[in-house]
């Protein structure tokens, strides 16, 4: 995408920001995203939305039930609008400021002349929490369903298949296969193919220290989320969507057996505490 004149127009309900093949809608009732043009294809991405996701644990039982239910519930009711918006030497900008039932919110979309948005957010925790992540969540048409990526990984060498594997893609189910585990039967298929309702292992995994991450679909059209290397990412399907959660804090899971290893990058948030984060979003 070259660079153009960041455009602004508002259009009742509805404000629109667009610089080169770039363009997104936002209601100015809720301050969320409506849609996004993507080279020339009309795109319902909806978000973002916040998420909070605590730190979970429980005693260490002998089960064997399969049927877990992921912790991927956004925040509780949102309510929030534009409250300004305006045009700078760097490009166009809204501001949002709203509500949910767990923190505070005020988010300032940020679109440059590449068509580079960037979303800067700050909420305002109305109740303690131990966060295991901390992020936004965008929501996309089910056909945008390839994900891809480029991480910083921990070591040098993985398997093909691996979930911790430095770039790669994943969908989230394989066509024509049922990869549903059943207890006590030796599946045909590697560990990282077995699928839930939500997707596959693979595509569903929490992929840390992100450098860009893809959602696209048959047409190699889709969003893009740029970062340094200190932001997590992870994909899931809801539905008839795709969702695609960014964390700009992520660490390890509330398990017995890792608390302590991980106990250092804890950050533990009090009613009234202050978090900030950044995404940053683009198509192509």
């Amino acid at each position: 995408t070259g660079k153009s004149v960041p455009e602004i127009v508002i259009q009742g309900k509805q404000v629109m920001m667009k610089a080169g093949n770039f363009e997104m809608v936002v209601h100015s009732g809720t301050g969320q995203l409506v849609q996004m043009q993507i080279q020339g294809l009309q795109v319902p991405v909806k978000g973002p939305f916040l998420q909070m996701l605590p730190l979970t644990t429980g005693p260490c039982n002998t089960e064997h039930s399969l049927n877990i239910e992921p912790l991927n519930a956004f925040c509780r009711n949102w309510e929030g609008r534009i409250t300004d918006s305006g045009k700078d030497d760097s490009g166009t900008w809204i501001r949002v400021e709203g509500s949910y039932e767990e923190a505070g919110l005020i988010y300032t979309y940020h679109l440059d002349s590449l068509g580079k948005l960037k979303i800067d957010y700050q909420l305002n925790c109305k109740m303690d929490i131990d966060p295991r992540q901390i992020g936004l969540v965008f929501e996309l048409p089910s056909e945008f369903d390839l994900l891809s990526w480029k991480r910083i990984a921990q070591w040098s060498v993985y398997p093909d298949d691996h979930i911790g594997r430095p770039s790669g893609w994943s969908r989230p189910f394989t066509a024509g296969k049922d990869k549903r585990p059943q207890f006590g039967i030796k599946p045909g298929w590697p560990w990282s193919s077995d699928q839930t309702p939500w997707g596959s292992n693979d595509f569903r995994s929490t992929r840390e220290n992100i450098l860009w991450v893809e959602l696209s679909n048959e047409s190699n059209q889709g969003i893009r989320i740029d970062s340094d290397g200190t932001q997590a990412a992870h994909a899931w399907v809801e539905n008839d969507r795709i969702c695609l959660m960014v964390a700009s804090f992520y660490t390890g899971g509330g398990d017995l057996f890792f608390a302590s290893h991980h106990q250092a990058e804890r950050k533990p948030l009090k009613k009234g505490n202050v978090f900030m984060g950044q995404v940053t979003l683009s198509g192509y």
